[in-house]
């Protein structure tokens, strides 16, 4: 074994993971949507919100399951004049949407993993929107560095 607790690859048992959207969003797994400015990532995020949040069909046409919470933080997007508005649109279940009440305020990664942990075990979230993620990193983060 390497001094890091690195081991071949030929023993690591694989194990199955669950799916909000089969093929495309798995559960308790970190996805980045990107792309960029203004070409509808936020309109894209809001319209899988609300499918999950009533247990409707996916966007490739596949069964939804049960209806799930999703909590929304959002740098960049107030709640009552766009973020609701955009919600209703979409046909989303409100009670299941939970939303950041301070708009430019929210949880700092990493500090607040447990506070965020806390939240998500509380309300049952099944899924967790950071937008922009870059806006919740704290500011000793060296996000363009991919190490330390």
């Amino acid at each position: 074994m390497s001094p890091w607790g690195a081991d071949l690859c030929s023993k690591v048992r694989p194990k199955p993971f669950d799916w909000l959207w089969p093929g495309y969003l798995p559960r308790a797994k970190v996805v980045v949507l990107d792309g960029d400015p203004g070409v509808g990532k936020s309109l894209l995020i809001m319209d899988l919100i609300a499918r999950l949040t009533r247990g409707g069909r996916l966007p490739d046409g596949a069964a939804g399951g049960p209806p799930v919470t999703c909590l929304l933080f959002s740098a960049e997007d107030d709640p009552a004049d766009t973020l609701r508005p955009r919600a209703e649109a979409a046909g989303a279940d409100l009670s299941r949407l939970v939303l950041l009440e301070d708009p430019g305020w929210g949880p700092t990664l990493p500090d607040d993993l447990e506070k965020l942990r806390d939240l998500i075990l509380s309300r049952g979230a099944g899924l967790v929107v950071l937008d922009p993620f870059p806006a919740f990193l704290s500011p000793g983060v060296a996000a363009t560095v991919d190490r330390p």
